[in-house]
């Protein structure tokens, strides 16, 4: 009974680890007249997901099935460069799926790029930019779903 119990306890530990396809092992930042780069280094960095927060204005990026092995502990660094305030970073959660999350603080809203290199991915702040109007997300496009006519289109009452 106990040599069962055994193995279902240590299943239930190894669970989290086999689930994590990624991991993320360093943050570096690069600023220039304004730009800032945040380059996010480890290995099998490919899923990831996408929001900008309006209030306070935040960018956050989830890097989805990614354990964070970036010192073993939360990382707050002061940027204070063009948009970019500070970047956070931590295990955002464990279960059902492992997500490193990292949020950058901004002065105001910009729309950053994310890209893939060939060590991670690289998030390029612009110092000023257009306001986004809506999330962005790395996720598969949907199909478009039929939209209902505005209130303009419609046809008036007699």
């Amino acid at each position: 009974m106990k040599h069962g119990l055994f193995l279902w306890t240590l299943g239930l530990l190894l669970l989290p680890a086999a689930m994590v396809a990624g991991e993320l092992q360093s943050i570096s930042i690069e600023k220039q007249n304004g730009t800032v780069r945040i380059l996010l280094k480890g290995k099998d960095l490919q899923r990831y997901q996408t929001l900008i927060l309006k209030r306070p204005a935040r960018f956050v990026l989830d890097l989805l099935e990614t354990g964070y092995r970036v010192d073993r502990k939360p990382v707050e660094l002061s940027v204070q460069e063009g948009a970019v305030l500070r970047i956070r970073s931590s295990q955002y959660r464990l279960t059902p799926v492992p997500i490193t999350r990292v949020v950058l603080d901004l002065s105001h809203l910009v729309r950053p790029t994310v890209s893939r290199t060939s060590d991670g991915l690289v998030v390029v702040v612009p110092p000023k930019g257009e306001t986004p109007t809506s999330p962005i997300t790395s996720k598969k496009p949907q199909p478009e779903q039929p939209s209902a006519p505005s209130p303009s289109a419609r046809p008036s009452r007699p």
